[in-house]
């Protein structure tokens, strides 16, 4: 994926802030708190745990097909936008 020509340098960036603990605070159902290394098994321990509002998300507008560099400026898409863009391309 770092090939030259396959990802901007912005879109480079954002992947490299994904993380496995990201997708389970986006995907799972009322998580809001993770360890930063999934793998990792704390037993009872919670000090492990960190809000899930402190783990970098990724902003997919790098992705988006824009004229200029103005999509780097762009917040991240909430859910709701992502439902509706999806939903909008299924009809």
């Amino acid at each position: 994926y770092e090939n030259e020509g396959v990802f901007t340098k912005l879109q480079l960036q954002q992947i490299k802030k994904a993380s496995l603990a990201r997708l389970f605070c986006d995907n799972g159902d009322s998580i809001d708190r993770v360890q930063s290394n999934v793998f990792f098994y704390p037993g009872n321990s919670t000090r492990h745990y960190g809000k899930c509002e402190l783990i970098p998300e990724i902003n997919l507008n790098m992705w988006m097909n824009c004229c200029d560099s103005s999509c780097a400026t762009l917040p991240p898409p909430s859910c709701a936008d992502q439902a509706i863009s999806f939903m909008s391309y299924q009809h």
